[in-house]
């Protein structure tokens, strides 16, 4: 199913700057991204092991990736934290697309898990983030958005109305995030009554609107770095320009405490803008690079990532016993690279392994680039 124009997942985007749902519309990301691939396999490892399915390390996922130590590890904590909120197979959704109506009428979305507790009148959404970058549970709008279709799902259901649930109903909204390290615990409950929701849904629903006019207004804001049209974006070329144009002020200043911390604060907000708008303008010139077209200072290569194995631990000290080489480490496998280094024939490790391909990087040309390239001195 394809992408709503308005997508949850951007809400934190779209309910600042009106112009992100077009810009996002306007300069589609390419699916299939390392990242997004790695995220769909860990989410289908952990509904399989919620619904009691086994799941084997290196087997492969529908979308062809093979499973990994940390989805299977990510999936059990999605499972023990169902366990500890004392839910039951049959009372879980599973990624069930809802529409979200009461925000906008082309809006649906799809939440990863909920519950609801009929006897104590109490929902809980839970949030399965597999990547890195922390995601706060505390009023966040995309949980906002699925709240609103998930409460229309059970007033329906129930037959009953928005005016009877909202005083008695307690949300909880639960973050799901194994490998977020470095800001608080892996697991994250923002819990709050259905009744103080409704300015957060106005402000939704009034910015959702916004968004859908024929004239979007752009706002920067500290999402500018993840909109794939901030290359072609003139708000955050002229808030980066405005940037660049004071940080080339010179001049020696005594600051106090304070003047330090206020400059601070305004200098980290330009660097983001300039930092959105390097990043755009990297995509773009890929881009055109890749479609074959003339640009002038850079060149584009294909990174490459770690080589890995393609076959279960056990046959990799195996064709390591075979060569008299020992190939295992007190928790696993040394890697093909490491297995070369030690001796194993190199056309043996390139059979058992791969080395994927990353995201495509952009070299700037120097001179001396230029004259290997043609030759001169």
């Amino acid at each position: 199913m394809s992408h709503t124009f308005l997508a949850p997942s951007s809400a934190a985007t779209w309910s600042v700057c009106s112009l992100s749902p077009t810009m996002r519309a306007r300069f589609p990301q390419e699916h299939g991204s390392s990242e997004a691939d790695e995220g769909t396999a860990a989410h289908w490892v952990a509904w399989e092991l919620v619904m009691g399915h086994d799941v084997a390390l290196h087997a492969q996922a529908p979308n062809g990736l093979l499973v990994t130590e940390e989805m299977l590890e990510g999936a059990e904590l999605v499972a023990d934290t169902l366990i500890t909120r004392r839910t039951v197979q049959k009372d879980l959704v599973i990624e069930m697309t809802i529409l979200i109506a009461s925000i906008h009428a082309d809006m649906w979305g799809t939440p990863d898990l909920w519950y609801f507790d009929f006897q104590h009148c109490r929902l809980e959404i839970f949030d399965y983030k597999f990547g890195h970058r922390f995601v706060d549970e505390f009023w966040n709008k995309q949980g906002l958005c699925y709240l609103s279709g998930i409460v229309d799902v059970i007033c329906q259901k129930y037959g009953w109305t928005y005016g009877q649930l909202e005083p008695v109903m307690t949300v909880a909204f639960t973050v799901i995030q194994p490998r977020c390290f470095y800001r608080g615990s892996s697991v994250r409950t923002h819990e709050f009554k259905l009744s103080e929701c409704r300015p957060r849904f106005n402000h939704l629903a009034n910015m959702a609107e916004a968004a859908t006019i024929h004239t979007p207004t752009a706002t920067v804001n500290e999402h500018c770095g993840d909109c794939p049209g901030r290359h072609a974006c003139d708000t955050l070329q002229l808030s980066a320009y405005t940037a660049a144009e004071y940080s080339s002020r010179r001049g020696i200043v005594e600051l106090t405490p304070s003047a330090a911390a206020l400059e601070l604060k305004i200098l980290s907000a330009a660097l983001d803008r300039l930092t959105a708008r390097v990043e755009g303008l990297k995509e773009v010139t890929i881009a055109n690079l890749t479609a074959g077209k003339h640009v002038p200072y850079y060149r584009a290569e294909p990174g490459m990532g770690r080589s890995t194995w393609n076959i279960p631990a056990p046959q990799v000290i195996a064709i390591g016993s075979l060569s008299g080489i020992n190939l295992q480490k007190p928790a696993e496998v040394v890697t093909p690279t490491q297995a070369k280094k030690l001796g194993v024939d190199e056309r043996i490790v390139a059979q058992f392994s791969f080395t994927p391909k990353t995201a495509t990087r952009l070299i700037p040309e120097t001179q001396t680039d230029a004259a290997r390239i043609f030759g001169r001195s």
